[in-house]
């Protein structure tokens, strides 16, 4: 099946937009205000740096094994397209209702209520108001043709990481004297490593990275195979390197003890780098590119939806209009706004899906047993899928037994 060899239409997508989706789904709220959660008592500057380069490395493993995935099952859909061909087409359905209600639909409003809120401070409207028409307004981008929609999607991610490296550059260069990094390792901070909260500020990391494999969901948009392994691999790479420097950027320009705790971590480190003014524009500014992760799900969330009418017996073949899978997405992800008290369950579907993707992975090892074909999976490889599926476990369990 040579999908990969085929020559590409003018109408795909190349390795800029690959990318700026995949970094645009990556980059939200989480590492603006996680930090606050994973300040234990006994973590330090590299405590924090180990986990973010943790999550990292499990968004790299994941990545090296989705691409062998879509090397094997060539199609758009992500987690549902790999659990049809491995596992059947009724358990893919079930994963594409999971993963198109709770992983596209509900993350999309969360995301959209974050942009509001920022939003809220320019346009002193109701809040469900301005979230529901951001959703609605960025699914009429994604009825436009697919070169329109890269350009977009692309737009936003190259504003959003210039900002994001504005902060940085200027976190480094900023002292106050008063927030000193000591990074000597110290007995008790090691043994902290092994320990509950420790695991519990890994998930909060998780979820800082989860969209890594947005490419794969679109692929049959994107040009070829390059695409899909450039749009991967350098966006966990420099995503990490993004996250571990802004941490430390954290940790530099305010006292640890002050950021235990504290929800809207970069307001507070903005402040103190570039003041009150200042600081909140620049912040209010990134958050207002949350409409760069709305976008980003809008589009991969309709491939989803697609792939699950494809699934079904009526379904019919692929290569479907995309408009009434926007739409679906949108009116779903707007009847969530309205609800808005869905945190929780989020959470735990989240979880769910996490193991879903456990499942995937390890079908790698599965499916040729089951069908006597070998993938001749390097050794690299079968690390990577095991490593992935350990810390994707044990996070999920942890939080499913807390809840």
């Amino acid at each position: 099946m040579k999908v990969f060899g085929k020559r590409p239409s003018a109408e795909k997508l190349g390795v800029g937009a690959g990318i700026a989706l995949t970094v645009s789904n990556m980059v939200g709220t989480g590492v603006f205000t996680g930090l606050g959660y994973q300040l234990y008592d006994n973590s330090s500057i590299w405590s924090v740096c180990l986990l973010w380069i943790l999550g990292g490395f499990t968004a790299f493993c994941g990545a090296v094994a989705y691409y062998r995935l879509i090397s094997i099952y060539p199609g758009s859909g992500g987690e549902t397209h790999f659990v049809a061909q491995m596992y059947g087409r009724w358990l893919g359905l079930l994963v594409a209702l999971l993963s198109v209600v709770f992983g596209f639909m509900a993350p999309i409003a969360l995301s959209a209520i974050a942009f509001a809120s920022y939003l809220q401070t320019l346009i002193p409207w109701d809040l469900k108001i301005l979230a529901c028409l951001a959703i609605v307004l960025v699914s009429m981008v994604h009825l436009l043709r697919l070169t329109v929609r890269g350009a977009f999607q692309t737009g936003l991610a190259v504003v959003k990481m210039g900002m994001i490296m504005l902060f940085i550059v200027a976190g480094l260069m900023y002292d106050n004297g008063a927030a000193k990094l000591d990074w000597a390792i110290q007995r008790e901070e090691v043994d902290a490593i092994f320990t509950a909260p420790f695991l519990g500020a890994l998930m909060f990391v998780h979820y800082a990275y989860s969209g890594w494999n947005t490419s794969v969901y679109v692929f049959s948009e994107l040009e070829n195979k390059r695409t899909v392994y450039v749009s991967l691999f350098f966006s966990v790479v420099w995503i990490t390197v993004l996250y571990v420097l802004l941490n430390i950027v954290f940790m530099r320009s305010v006292d640890i003890d002050l950021l235990r705790g504290v929800t809207e971590v970069g307001q507070v480190v903005g402040d103190a780098i570039f003041g009150p003014i200042y600081g909140g524009i620049l912040v209010s500014i990134i958050g207002l590119l949350l409409i760069g992760n709305v976008s980003a799900m809008v589009w991969a969330g309709a491939q989803v939806s697609l792939k699950y009418k494809e699934l079904l017996p009526i379904g019919g073949s692929s290569g479907g209009k995309n408009s009434l899978h926007v739409l679906i997405i949108a009116v779903g992800s707007i009847l969530f706004v309205l609800k808005y008290d869905f945190e929780k369950l989020l959470l735990i579907t989240s979880c769910i899906l996490s193991l879903v993707s456990v499942a995937v992975v390890l079908g790698l090892f599965w499916t040729p047993i089951r069908l006597r074909k070998p993938h001749d999976l390097t050794f690299g490889t079968k690390i990577c899928v095991i490593f992935y599926a350990i810390m994707m476990l044990s996070s999920s369990i942890y939080v499913l037994l807390i809840f």
